[in-house]
């Protein structure tokens, strides 16, 4: 019995593409909560966060 689940092993794939796919997703995550809280800052303290 076949089950549809289970993808068939393909020796061409790339077993990098889902740890890229996560790391860039991850990075977007952090570089978009990165700018929203900036965005709710003032100007002059946004790029920063007031941290520097």
């Amino acid at each position: 019995m076949l089950v549809p689940f289970i993808e068939s092993f393909n020796k061409f794939q790339n077993p990098f593409r889902r740890p890229v796919a996560m790391a860039v997703f991850l990075f977007g995550t952090v570089v978009t909560i990165y700018l929203g809280i900036g965005a709710a800052l003032p100007i002059d303290k946004s790029l920063t966060l007031g941290l520097f």
